[in-house]
């Protein structure tokens, strides 16, 4: 179970790191890239292989490997949530200001 929330976590802060880089509007393909490649070096720098944890044991380092993948993919999938929801809350907060300039300005 802790494992599961270190990818959740490590995953979180992979994505808000690629996030950093929202004001230059680079294109999907890079941010996803990037992303697996800060898993990467996530993984390796922490040495840290979800599947041994959870029992299963691959060859060398392709554990540390495949884990740095999916560090990256959970920092992808994180990046589609918050999106959705920020695109939510602004469809909220638009329909709120049009429904307040239909009324009209309100007497005290």
């Amino acid at each position: 179970m802790y494992v599961f929330a270190v990818l959740l976590l490590i995953g979180l802060v992979i994505a808000k790191i690629v996030d950093l880089g929202k004001d230059w509007d680079l294109p999907g393909w890079f941010r996803l890239g990037a992303a697996l490649v800060l898993g990467l070096v996530a993984a390796y720098a922490f040495d840290f292989d979800m599947f041994a944890a959870w029992g299963l044991s691959l060859r060398g380092s392709m554990g540390t490997f495949a884990t740095g993948l999916v560090f990256g993919a959970m920092a992808s999938a994180w990046h589609e949530f918050l999106d959705l929801v920020a695109g939510i809350e602004r469809k909220t907060t638009d329909e709120a200001l049009q429904m307040e300039m239909k009324a009209g300005p309100k007497a005290a």
